[in-house]
């Protein structure tokens, strides 16, 4: 939910953060019992399209950091 909305930049940066940390996770996991290829890179392409997200957010949804 918080990926969705755009209040709340902080509790956005840590989505994200979490987001990228369970992907990697799940990815991981497959590769660690020897899933198929396609079972483990699909958490990866599901991560590279969040990042695109990430990077290509609007400059007034970003964290603003040491702004008074």
């Amino acid at each position: 939910v918080a990926l969705l909305t755009a209040d709340f930049p902080l509790l956005k940066e840590w989505a994200y953060a979490g987001f990228t940390f369970y992907l990697i996770g799940a990815s991981a996991s497959h590769a660690f019992v020897s899933e198929p290829l396609i079972e483990t890179a699909l958490p990866l392409i599901i991560l590279a399209i969040a990042a695109a997200s990430y990077v290509l957010r609007p400059g007034s949804r970003r964290l603003q950091v040491g702004r008074s």
